[in-house]
């Protein structure tokens, strides 16, 4: 049988929580640069976190099922007793950028989870970052996107921009603030995954100390306004509505002149040194010697 936990109960149970109170009251820290991150263990959820939820549980009749058990709560997804051949058999996901807590809120909630976090890795994660000075179109026209060769080239009507597959490294581009909601602004948020094979993932410990990107830093904001239109780069360029569809076109030495051309090593936004900085602000503040009580 399958089992899924879910509901009011479950929320309650949750809500109640000590832990979690104490990371929603004490662990408070606006701007992660994560928009959701994937864990794994090869240990299953901890008995009291089993006891804790059984409450909840019912039957899963989902017809895609790829684990016994799922969770879902607005602080975390929980799905563990993988149904195909794994050695990875529990996975964790939580979006600190959302619940905006700390590194070390995450390492709380993951504690609640497991009896060892030690024994946790990274299975993938989505790197962010918000543009205020772009739209939509001017980010997608100018944005490089290395080693993708799929593209939408109908996101204007989508209002969102994909490239490359969904099962891979992709990469997505949408009006953030028309999701929000938020009138007379510009917000146009990239999001970049980066997923990590089963046998080279990184430890949650290597994770906490990281201080550079390794996703978005790969993208390359192109400042296309400094490429001559009369020349053969800058005509290849006008044909397309996206540069990546324009640089896929391209043949070997056209590529080449556009990668060591200045508005390409010179791009109007460094999308990496962005990342990076807002990355070491969230690592900069956390009550991590405030007693959970």
């Amino acid at each position: 049988m399958n089992y899924l936990y879910k509901g009011d109960l479950l929320d309650r149970v949750f809500d109640s929580d000590p832990v979690i109170r104490h990371v929603m009251l004490h662990e408070h820290k606006v701007g992660c640069p994560y928009d959701g991150v994937y864990f794994c263990s090869k240990d299953y959820p901890r008995k009291s976190f089993l006891n804790q939820i059984k409450g909840s549980r019912r039957e899963n009749r989902s017809k895609n099922i790829y684990f016994r058990n799922v969770l879902i709560s607005e602080y975390f997804e929980v799905c563990w007793q993988c149904l195909n051949s794994s050695q990875w058999m529990t996975r964790v996901r939580i979006n600190p950028s959302v619940l905006e807590i700390s590194p070390h809120g995450i390492e709380l909630l993951l504690l609640m989870i497991f009896d060892n976090i030690h024994s946790v890795f990274i299975h993938s994660f989505d790197e962010k970052i918000d543009i205020t000075t772009l739209s939509l179109s001017e980010v997608v026209s100018s944005l490089h996107v290395p080693y993708s060769r799929n593209t939408n080239s109908n996101y204007l009507n989508t209002g969102t921009y994909y490239c490359g597959s969904r099962k891979g490294q992709q990469c997505k581009i949408y009006d953030k603030a028309k999701q929000m909601k938020v009138k007379n602004k510009t917000i146009t948020r990239i999001e970049k995954t980066k997923k990590y094979s089963t046998n080279s993932r990184p430890s949650l410990n290597e994770f906490m100390q990281w201080k550079d990107s390794k996703a978005i830093t790969s993208l390359v904001l192109v400042d296309v306004s400094k490429i001559d239109k009369r020349t053969a780069l800058g005509k290849k360029i006008q044909q397309h509505t996206t540069l990546q569809e324009a640089y896929n076109s391209m043949d070997k030495a056209l590529r080449r002149k556009l990668i060591r051309h200045p508005a390409y090593l010179n791009p109007s936004i460094n999308l990496g040194d962005e990342f990076n900085s807002q990355l070491i602000k969230w690592h900069t503040v956390s009550s991590k010697n405030v007693k959970v009580v």
